[in-house]
């Protein structure tokens, strides 16, 4: 299973314990991960990491720009703290 990364601080902030679910919606799909704090300062505020795999795949758009490969950094998504 996936988790996502997050800014300790920003885990804070939004109330999100480790290990609560959360959505990810971009503009290409949505995907439901557990949470967990990132490592010290290995993240900055406001930005999240999930491994490339198959629910990040689907947070991505198809075009791939002719790379064969599609955009798995900088996306844009929102995030929505899930209830029990």
């Amino acid at each position: 299973i996936n988790t996502l990364q997050v800014n300790a601080d920003d885990m804070q902030r939004l109330g999100i314990a480790a290990g609560k679910r959360v959505r990810l919606i971009s503009e290409f799909g949505e995907v439901e991960v557990k949470t967990k704090p990132a490592a010290g300062d290995e993240l900055p505020s406001g930005v999240l990491f999930i491994a490339y795999g198959d629910l990040s795949s689907r947070l991505m758009g198809a075009d791939t720009h002719g790379s064969g490969m599609p955009t798995s950094k900088g996306i844009d998504v929102r995030l929505e703290v899930l209830d029990d």
